[in-house]
């Protein structure tokens, strides 16, 4: 194997066709006199899952720099060493609808269908064109912002972010319990008697 193949590669690639409408990918004679011609890509070789089987590449393109496209390559190649491997062009939208359909069988019918609910209605509008590794903490805290100011600005009836306040239970007066009176069992017993050493 090749070093490169371990570690990854990044290249220019564009759209063009030649005469027989195949793509020229990485062999289009624009890419070298134009250097703002076509997106930067990185391509990753992987070993076989399986004894016997073949190697595959994982490519991801579109990037608009070559920065662009080297950071996403080491974002790919961590996720890998931790046992993630997920796509660097991912949008949350598009994660969200795969993980619906993987909890699908998964949960309660009325449960997946509230979580369906919140995904298509709240999540996807405020986080849609998001990437997934992109996805930070300000993103969060603009979504919970946006979601109180609805309810202070009454395009929602009630804020669901707060918590209940369940009122206190009256308190009840206690009774005190009289001391216990020794039983008739009790009188009739035989008195100890402390001798004194003599």
């Amino acid at each position: 194997m090749r070093a490169h193949e371990a570690v990854g590669r990044v290249y220019r690639r564009c759209g063009c066709r030649d005469k027989q409408r195949r793509q020229l990918g990485a062999h289009c004679p624009q890419l070298i006199s134009d250097p703002a011609h076509g997106t930067w890509t990185f391509a990753v070789d992987l070993p076989a899952t399986e004894p016997g089987g073949h190697n595959r590449t994982v490519r991801r393109g579109g990037f608009p720099t070559e920065d662009d496209a080297r950071t996403a390559l080491r974002r790919y190649r961590a996720g890998r060493r931790i046992g993630i491997s997920a796509d660097p062009n991912q949008t949350v939208a598009h994660y969200l609808t795969q993980w619906l359909t993987a909890k699908r069988l998964r949960l309660k019918p009325t449960t997946w269908v509230r979580y369906r609910d919140y995904v298509h209605h709240d999540l996807i509008p405020a986080l849609r064109p998001i990437r997934l590794d992109e996805l930070a903490y300000e993103h969060i805290h603009h979504f919970v912002q946006t979601q109180l100011d609805a309810v202070r600005q009454h395009r929602l009836p009630t804020n669901v972010a707060r918590p209940t306040v369940i009122p206190r239970p009256a308190s009840v007066e206690r009774t005190i319990w009289p001391q216990p009176r020794p039983s008739a069992s009790c009188t009739t017993a035989t008195p100890m008697i402390r001798t004194s050493p003599t």
